[in-house]
Protein backbone atom coordinates (compact mmCIF):
# COMPACT_ATOMS: atom_id res chain seq x y z
CA UNK A 1 0.00 0.00 0.00
CA UNK A 2 1.29 2.88 -0.94
CA UNK A 3 2.00 5.36 2.29
CA UNK A 4 1.68 2.54 4.57
CA UNK A 5 3.26 2.21 8.15
CA UNK A 6 3.89 -1.65 7.77
CA UNK A 7 6.90 -1.94 5.09
CA UNK A 8 6.45 -5.64 5.89
CA UNK A 9 3.39 -6.16 4.16
CA UNK A 10 4.24 -6.12 0.53
CA UNK A 11 7.07 -8.64 1.61
CA UNK A 12 4.58 -10.84 3.09
CA UNK A 13 2.36 -10.29 -0.14
CA UNK A 14 4.62 -11.66 -2.16
CA UNK A 15 5.82 -15.05 -0.76
CA UNK A 16 2.75 -15.63 0.27
CA UNK A 17 1.87 -15.34 -4.05
CA UNK A 18 4.71 -17.41 -4.97
CA UNK A 19 3.22 -20.02 -2.08
CA UNK A 20 -0.13 -19.68 -3.82
CA UNK A 21 1.31 -20.18 -6.93
CA UNK A 22 3.19 -23.10 -6.17
CA UNK A 23 -0.26 -24.61 -5.16
CA UNK A 24 -1.52 -24.35 -7.65
CA UNK A 25 0.24 -25.60 -10.76
CA UNK A 26 1.65 -28.36 -11.71
CA UNK A 27 4.69 -26.92 -13.48
CA UNK A 28 7.17 -27.63 -10.61
CA UNK A 29 6.01 -31.13 -10.90
CA UNK A 30 7.30 -31.81 -14.34
CA UNK A 31 10.51 -29.36 -14.63
CA UNK A 32 13.52 -29.26 -13.38
CA UNK A 33 14.13 -27.06 -10.47
CA UNK A 34 17.89 -27.81 -9.22
CA UNK A 35 19.15 -24.86 -10.24
CA UNK A 36 17.25 -22.40 -9.32
CA UNK A 37 19.58 -21.28 -6.33
CA UNK A 38 22.59 -20.67 -8.55
CA UNK A 39 20.12 -18.15 -10.92
CA UNK A 40 20.09 -15.22 -8.71
CA UNK A 41 19.45 -12.59 -11.29
CA UNK A 42 17.84 -12.06 -14.78
CA UNK A 43 20.31 -12.84 -17.43
CA UNK A 44 21.80 -14.98 -15.45
CA UNK A 45 23.14 -18.34 -17.82
CA UNK A 46 23.42 -22.02 -16.20
CA UNK A 47 25.69 -24.43 -18.67
CA UNK A 48 23.60 -28.32 -17.77
CA UNK A 49 25.80 -31.39 -18.59
CA UNK A 50 23.68 -33.79 -20.44
CA UNK A 51 24.30 -37.14 -19.05
CA UNK A 52 27.06 -39.08 -21.28
CA UNK A 53 26.26 -42.41 -23.24
CA UNK A 54 28.08 -45.40 -21.84
CA UNK A 55 29.13 -48.09 -24.70
CA UNK A 56 28.67 -51.46 -23.39
CA UNK A 57 30.77 -54.07 -25.43
CA UNK A 58 31.13 -57.71 -25.16
CA UNK A 59 33.78 -59.30 -23.04
CA UNK A 60 36.23 -61.76 -23.75
CA UNK A 61 38.59 -63.92 -21.26
CA UNK A 62 41.78 -62.61 -20.29
CA UNK A 63 41.15 -59.29 -22.12
CA UNK A 64 42.15 -55.48 -21.51
CA UNK A 65 39.26 -53.13 -20.77
CA UNK A 66 40.11 -50.18 -22.60
CA UNK A 67 38.71 -46.84 -21.11
CA UNK A 68 36.08 -44.51 -21.98
CA UNK A 69 35.83 -40.74 -21.44
CA UNK A 70 32.16 -40.11 -22.12
CA UNK A 71 31.80 -36.36 -23.88
CA UNK A 72 28.26 -34.90 -24.19
CA UNK A 73 27.42 -31.67 -25.42
CA UNK A 74 25.90 -29.53 -22.92
CA UNK A 75 22.57 -27.41 -23.04
CA UNK A 76 22.71 -23.68 -21.87
CA UNK A 77 19.50 -22.64 -19.82
CA UNK A 78 19.21 -18.63 -19.86
CA UNK A 79 16.92 -16.79 -17.50
CA UNK A 80 15.49 -14.16 -19.74
CA UNK A 81 11.92 -13.74 -18.98
CA UNK A 82 10.01 -12.32 -16.10
CA UNK A 83 6.88 -11.81 -14.73
CA UNK A 84 5.32 -8.89 -12.75
CA UNK A 85 2.65 -7.26 -11.13
CA UNK A 86 1.84 -3.91 -8.72
CA UNK A 87 -0.81 -2.14 -7.27
CA UNK A 88 -2.01 0.02 -4.95
CA UNK A 89 -4.70 0.20 -1.61
CA UNK A 90 -5.15 3.60 -0.41
CA UNK A 91 -4.35 3.67 3.31
CA UNK A 92 -7.96 4.09 4.66
CA UNK A 93 -8.98 1.10 2.87
CA UNK A 94 -5.58 -0.94 4.46
CA UNK A 95 -6.91 0.34 7.90
CA UNK A 96 -10.18 -0.57 7.93
CA UNK A 97 -9.62 -4.54 6.29
CA UNK A 98 -8.16 -7.54 8.25
CA UNK A 99 -4.68 -7.74 6.94
CA UNK A 100 -4.37 -11.34 7.00
CA UNK A 101 -7.72 -11.89 4.95
CA UNK A 102 -6.82 -9.66 2.00
CA UNK A 103 -3.04 -10.51 1.93
CA UNK A 104 -4.16 -14.43 1.65
CA UNK A 105 -7.07 -12.91 -1.05
CA UNK A 106 -5.21 -10.88 -3.54
CA UNK A 107 -2.53 -13.53 -3.04
CA UNK A 108 -4.74 -15.78 -4.48
CA UNK A 109 -6.19 -14.10 -7.60
CA UNK A 110 -2.48 -13.11 -8.16
CA UNK A 111 -1.19 -16.08 -8.11
CA UNK A 112 -3.97 -17.71 -10.61
CA UNK A 113 -2.77 -14.66 -12.86
CA UNK A 114 0.45 -15.78 -12.56
CA UNK A 115 -0.18 -19.52 -13.49
CA UNK A 116 -2.18 -18.88 -16.22
CA UNK A 117 0.02 -16.69 -17.83
CA UNK A 118 3.43 -19.07 -16.95
CA UNK A 119 1.46 -22.23 -18.00
CA UNK A 120 0.31 -20.90 -21.30
CA UNK A 121 3.69 -19.34 -21.80
CA UNK A 122 5.80 -23.01 -20.99
CA UNK A 123 3.07 -25.08 -22.48
CA UNK A 124 2.75 -23.22 -25.79
CA UNK A 125 6.53 -23.46 -26.63
CA UNK A 126 7.77 -26.21 -25.27
CA UNK A 127 5.76 -28.65 -27.81
CA UNK A 128 8.16 -27.45 -30.66
CA UNK A 129 12.05 -28.82 -29.03
CA UNK A 130 9.86 -32.37 -29.60
CA UNK A 131 12.08 -34.94 -31.14
CA UNK A 132 11.61 -35.56 -34.91
CA UNK A 133 10.85 -39.30 -34.10
CA UNK A 134 8.20 -38.23 -31.28
CA UNK A 135 6.05 -36.33 -33.61
CA UNK A 136 4.19 -37.06 -36.99
CA UNK A 137 2.68 -39.33 -39.76
CA UNK A 138 5.67 -41.64 -39.07
CA UNK A 139 6.87 -41.01 -35.48
CA UNK A 140 8.83 -43.84 -34.02
CA UNK A 141 12.29 -43.86 -33.53
CA UNK A 142 12.51 -47.75 -34.72
CA UNK A 143 8.62 -48.62 -36.37
CA UNK A 144 8.21 -45.21 -38.26
CA UNK A 145 4.70 -46.30 -38.50
CA UNK A 146 3.39 -44.36 -35.10
CA UNK A 147 0.62 -42.04 -36.31
CA UNK A 148 0.62 -39.30 -33.97
CA UNK A 149 -1.24 -36.82 -36.09
CA UNK A 150 0.24 -33.09 -37.46
CA UNK A 151 -1.13 -29.71 -36.90
CA UNK A 152 -2.03 -30.07 -40.26
CA UNK A 153 -4.00 -33.52 -40.34
CA UNK A 154 -4.59 -33.92 -36.60
CA UNK A 155 -6.27 -36.83 -35.28
CA UNK A 156 -9.95 -37.25 -34.10
CA UNK A 157 -10.32 -38.42 -31.30
CA UNK A 158 -13.71 -40.22 -30.03
CA UNK A 159 -14.39 -42.34 -26.49
CA UNK A 160 -13.50 -45.29 -28.44
CA UNK A 161 -9.85 -44.53 -29.57
CA UNK A 162 -8.81 -42.04 -27.15
CA UNK A 163 -6.93 -44.14 -25.22
CA UNK A 164 -4.73 -45.92 -28.24
CA UNK A 165 -4.51 -42.15 -30.17
CA UNK A 166 -4.49 -39.74 -27.52
CA UNK A 167 -2.14 -41.76 -24.83
CA UNK A 168 -1.05 -45.37 -25.81
CA UNK A 169 0.16 -44.47 -29.51
CA UNK A 170 2.52 -41.58 -27.51
CA UNK A 171 3.45 -43.85 -24.64
CA UNK A 172 4.93 -46.23 -27.64
CA UNK A 173 7.19 -43.62 -29.70
CA UNK A 174 8.87 -42.34 -26.44
CA UNK A 175 9.58 -46.01 -25.21
CA UNK A 176 11.26 -46.66 -28.70
CA UNK A 177 13.84 -44.10 -27.29
CA UNK A 178 13.87 -46.20 -24.24
CA UNK A 179 12.71 -43.69 -21.78
CA UNK A 180 13.04 -44.51 -17.72
CA UNK A 181 10.02 -46.32 -16.41
CA UNK A 182 8.99 -43.71 -14.27
CA UNK A 183 9.05 -39.82 -14.69
CA UNK A 184 6.41 -39.35 -17.48
CA UNK A 185 3.84 -37.07 -17.91
CA UNK A 186 0.90 -35.35 -19.72
CA UNK A 187 -0.76 -32.13 -20.38
CA UNK A 188 -3.87 -32.20 -21.38
CA UNK A 189 -7.13 -29.89 -22.08
CA UNK A 190 -10.07 -30.40 -20.16
CA UNK A 191 -12.28 -31.46 -22.67
CA UNK A 192 -9.68 -34.28 -23.35
CA UNK A 193 -9.57 -34.98 -20.28
CA UNK A 194 -13.10 -35.65 -19.83
CA UNK A 195 -13.71 -37.63 -23.16
CA UNK A 196 -10.79 -39.91 -21.46
CA UNK A 197 -13.07 -40.30 -18.07
CA UNK A 198 -15.63 -41.17 -20.67
CA UNK A 199 -13.85 -44.14 -22.28
CA UNK A 200 -13.04 -47.63 -21.19
CA UNK A 201 -11.11 -46.09 -17.95
CA UNK A 202 -14.62 -45.36 -16.22
CA UNK A 203 -15.03 -49.21 -15.71
CA UNK A 204 -13.44 -50.47 -12.54
CA UNK A 205 -13.57 -54.11 -13.55
CA UNK A 206 -11.24 -53.44 -16.37
CA UNK A 207 -8.66 -50.30 -14.10
CA UNK A 208 -9.19 -52.15 -11.06
CA UNK A 209 -10.13 -49.06 -9.12
CA UNK A 210 -11.55 -48.96 -6.10
CA UNK A 211 -14.43 -46.11 -7.66
CA UNK A 212 -14.67 -44.97 -11.17
CA UNK A 213 -13.08 -41.42 -12.28
CA UNK A 214 -16.53 -40.44 -12.90
CA UNK A 215 -17.14 -40.59 -9.29
CA UNK A 216 -13.83 -39.23 -8.09
CA UNK A 217 -12.90 -36.98 -11.09
CA UNK A 218 -9.54 -38.14 -10.97
CA UNK A 219 -7.97 -39.93 -13.37
CA UNK A 220 -4.48 -40.27 -12.19
CA UNK A 221 -1.39 -42.71 -14.32
CA UNK A 222 -2.21 -43.89 -17.19
CA UNK A 223 0.72 -45.73 -18.87
CA UNK A 224 3.30 -44.66 -16.56
CA UNK A 225 2.22 -41.09 -17.77
CA UNK A 226 0.75 -38.98 -14.68
CA UNK A 227 -2.02 -36.73 -16.24
CA UNK A 228 -2.60 -32.91 -15.54
CA UNK A 229 -5.38 -31.28 -17.04
CA UNK A 230 -4.76 -27.29 -18.08
CA UNK A 231 -6.64 -24.88 -20.54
Amino acid sequence: ADGATDKRIPIAFSSKTLEKFYETTFLPKISNSDYTGELANMGDKVIIPKTPTINISEYKKGQLLSLQFPEEASTEFSVNRGRTYNFAIDDVDVRQMKIKDWISKYAEDAAQQMRIKIETEVLSSIFVDAGAANKGLNAGKRSQFINLGTIAAPLALTNANILRNGILNASLAIDAQDRPDSGSWMVATPWFISMLKDSDIRRVDITGDYKSPLRTGMVGMIDRFELYSSN
